[in-house]
């Protein structure tokens, strides 16, 4: 069967079941090859491109538009040049950048200040938070992925600086008030301000605490009350987040043993923030676990340790599949999830990089979810 007498058909794409066989030419010129046979499913990116290459007509899935983000910036984002989120979202993490950059700033200059025994400049911290909260409220997914694929280089700035934008995505999600996701970021940022009073040789500490070092560790939230008395109009909301964010619901938690609404319900939504961030944090002895698995950990506590209200809400946030993990396909291929899908959060946008032999695709195409699309089977971090 010759290209020419191929008969006609309708276009095929992925999930299609084909009701006849399909034949290429053979390069030696002896004839028709078999390249699909009747009643076959179309599952990869690679059997499209090889009828496309034999004459078929077919659809190849839509890549997104190239980003408007620098490369630069798309880099540091974990993204290569040429691949990366699709222009709306890459867009909006161009200024998610920015305004986590100026907030980097700022914690910079909190502890520094807190270092050389000043009280921090209170009005700046108020008008980055403020800024933050403002931005993260209208999209808290593009300032939630950067939180795990911007670091800087220091860990107690980038911890912070995390469980301010968290704190202000979280609230916005629950529903609070535009004054509540204000208090909430500038909680965040401040909640860990009395580590900068314990040894650097114990925060730093690679290996497991010695009691006397742990409950060294331990007075950081009275620390970081002193810090705060200096400020006479600090809000009773972030005195509450910086002194009880290691309370759990169980009353296991330091400095009071508080137990379940006994604990400020900030302070719940900070301790699975913080639980959160410090799980799947890279640290200079520790890379951390990947965003999925500590997400996995922070739900199977709910209820227990942790409020199951924002555990929810952070799981609608982050998705099962945060951006910048590489997930395997139903298919054998695979890719990154390169944006969230607050639809479904076991479907989100994965730009398919990999054909299921694990060579390369050029170029790579998003998976646009529809029925009969391949299922996310598992990560690369989990060995799937």
């Amino acid at each position: 069967m010759g290209r020419d007498s191929r008969p006609s058909r309708r276009v095929l794409r992925i999930g299609d079941v084909l009701d006849e066989a399909l034949y290429g030419d053979c390069r030696g010129g002896t004839g028709p090859v078999l390249l699909m046979a009747a009643g076959q499913r179309i599952d990869t990116a690679l059997q499209l491109r090889r009828l496309k290459d034999a004459g078929y007509s077919v659809e190849m899935p839509s890549m997104y538009p190239r980003q408007t983000v620098t490369a630069s910036d798309a880099a540091r984002a974990g993204f290569g040049p040429e691949d990366g989120p699709h222009r709306e979202f890459s867009s909006r993490l161009r200024q998610a950048i920015e305004t986590r950059e100026a907030l980097v700033s700022t914690a910079k200059s909190l502890f520094r200040r807190v270092q050389e025994g000043a009280l921090p400049d209170m009005g700046a911290i108020e008008d980055a938070t403020g800024k933050l909260a403002c931005e993260v409220a209208s999209d808290p997914q593009a300032h939630t992925a950067l939180t795990y694929l911007l670091r800087c280089d220091d860990y107690t700035v980038e911890h912070s600086t995390d469980v301010a934008v968290l704190m202000a995505a979280l609230t916005s999600i629950l529903g609070l008030s535009e004054e509540e996701q204000r208090l909430a970021s500038l909680a965040g940022l401040l909640h860990d301000v009395g580590k900068q009073g314990i040894p650097e040789e114990i925060l730093t500490k690679p290996g497991a605490l010695t009691k006397r070092e742990y409950d060294c560790i331990k007075t950081h939230p009275s620390l970081g009350l002193e810090v705060l008395s200096g400020w006479d109009r600090c809000p009773e909301a972030v005195r509450q987040v910086v002194y009880q964010h290691h309370e759990r619901l169980d009353g296991s938690g330091y400095q009071q043993g508080l137990k379940g609404d006994g604990i400020h319900r900030f302070a719940r939504i900070a301790g699975v923030v913080d639980s959160f961030d410090a799980m799947s944090a890279r640290r200079v002895y520790s890379i951390g676990v990947p965003p999925r698995l500590a997400l996995r950990e922070i739900y199977s506590h709910r209820d227990v340790l942790f409020d199951s209200e924002p555990v929810l809400a952070l799981v609608k946030l982050i998705g099962v599949y945060p951006v910048g993990t590489r997930v395997l396909l139903s298919t054998g291929e695979s890719g990154v999830v390169s944006a969230p899908n607050m639809e479904d959060t076991t479907r989100p946008w994965v730009l398919v990089d990999k054909d299921r032999r694990g060579r390369s695709l050029d170029p790579p195409f998003l998976l646009v979810w529809r029925a009969g699309d391949p299922r996310i089977v598992g990560t690369s971090a989990e060995g799937a």
